[in-house]
């Protein structure tokens, strides 16, 4: 079975992502949730303490949100080119090219990055997901070892 998987933060405006699409057996496919459970309200997660923003102007940020997330991706240009998400000793960067938006992520001293470019909104959503800890930016993407 084909599926298409869709992301929301407000469960009003439902987006796909590239990867979003998914094929699955029909014993898989009859586990899901095909709804939402609305007597539910959605959790909200404490914000993590330790992170901060270094951009490429030198520009830094020590009390990052979402909105300070979503401002450092909207400077990204051709001169102040990328914008990195620190957590300890781990990380992950966003570079600006003309082609879109690359990722890279350090997690317990391994880098990876995306195997595909993504538009500023899917960059915007991926370090948010990251920031609050939501490990669907890893399963949503493709990851590879950086080939420098």
């Amino acid at each position: 079975i084909c599926l298409v998987i869709l992301s929301t933060s407000d469960k009003k405006n439902w987006v796909m992502f590239a990867g979003g699409l998914s094929n699955e057996s029909k014993a898989v496919y009859e586990k899901m949730s095909l709804t939402l459970d609305e007597s539910k309200e959605p959790s909200i997660k404490e914000e993590p303490k330790n992170f901060s923003i270094e951009m490429a102007n030198g520009e830094e940020i020590s009390e990052v949100n979402e909105a300070s997330i979503e401002k450092c991706v909207n400077q990204l240009n051709d001169d102040n080119f990328f914008v990195i998400l620190s957590n300890n000793d781990d990380y992950m960067q966003a570079a600006y090219s003309d082609q879109g938006f690359i990722i890279q992520y350090s997690e317990n001293g391994q880098q990876l990055e995306a195997e595909e470019y993504f538009t500023k909104e899917q960059t915007v959503d991926i370090l948010t997901k990251y920031f609050h800890d939501d490990i669907n930016w890893k399963e949503e993407n493709k990851w590879v070892s950086p080939s420098y």
